[in-house]
C-alpha cells in the first residue's frame, strides 16, 4: 500500500567519523505531517534544496575565485555534504525562509572548527545563491553581496543536471 516498511532513529553529533554519542528517547511519534507543517515556508525551501547543487562560481570578499575550494552541495531534510577539491564536510543547517532575505546557518563549514556559520540564500527555481559569514561569531550578512574586506562567501550554485528533472 506504500507506506514504510522500517522505521528507524538516528542520532549524530557533528559530521561524519565524529566519536559516537548515546542518546534516550522518552517519546517517538511516527504521523503525516499536519497542513499547517506541510506549508511551513521553512519546511517547503528544505524539501526544494534537496539534492545535488553545483557551484557555479564563489568570491570571497568581493574577489572571484577562479577555483573554488567547494565544488558542490548536497541536500538532505537536516544536513549537507559539501564536496571540497579531495574531501567531503558533512553539516546540520537550519533554515529561516520568513526573513528577508532568506536565513541559512551551517553547523560548522570544516572538519577541524565546529562553529556555527551565519548566512542568507536565494532559491529560484534550479539557481541557488548563499552568502555566509565567515568570521567567528559574525551575524548573518543582510544581503546576498561581498565587498573587499567584509570577510564574506558568496557561492551561486546550479541544481545539477541529473536532478533538474525530479519532481520537488
Amino acid at each position: 500500500n506504500g507506506a514504510p516498511k522500517w522505521v528507524g532513529i538516528v542520532a549524530k553529533n557533528g559530521v561524519a567519523g565524529a566519536d559516537d554519542i548515546d542518546a534516550c528517547f522518552d517519546f517517538f511519534e511516527a504521523r503525516s505531517l499536519t497542513d499547517a507543517e506541510k506549508n511551513d515556508p521553512n519546511y517547503l525551501d528544505r524539501k526544494k534544496l534537496r539534492g545535488r547543487w553545483d557551484v557555479v562560481s564563489c568570491q570571497l570578499s568581493g574577489k572571484s575565485l577562479e577555483e573554488a575550494s567547494f565544488g558542490q552541495f548536497v541536500f538532505d531534510d537536516g544536513s549537507v555534504t559539501i564536496k571540497e577539491k579531495s574531501k567531503f564536510i558533512e553539516t546540520g543547517y537550519t533554515l529561516d525562509a520568513t526573513k528577508e532575505p532568506k536565513g541559512l546557518l551551517l553547523s560548522g563549514l570544516s572538519s577541524r572548527v565546529k562553529r556555527p556559520v551565519n548566512g542568507v540564500y536565494s532559491l529560484e527555481g534550479d539557481t541557488l545563491v548563499i552568502c555566509l559569514a565567515l568570521k567567528p561569531d559574525a551575524p548573518a550578512p543582510t544581503k546576498l553581496e561581498t565587498k573587499e574586506g567584509d570577510s564574506q562567501m558568496l557561492i551561486e550554485l546550479q541544481r545539477a543536471s541529473e536532478e533538474r528533472d525530479v519532481d520537488r
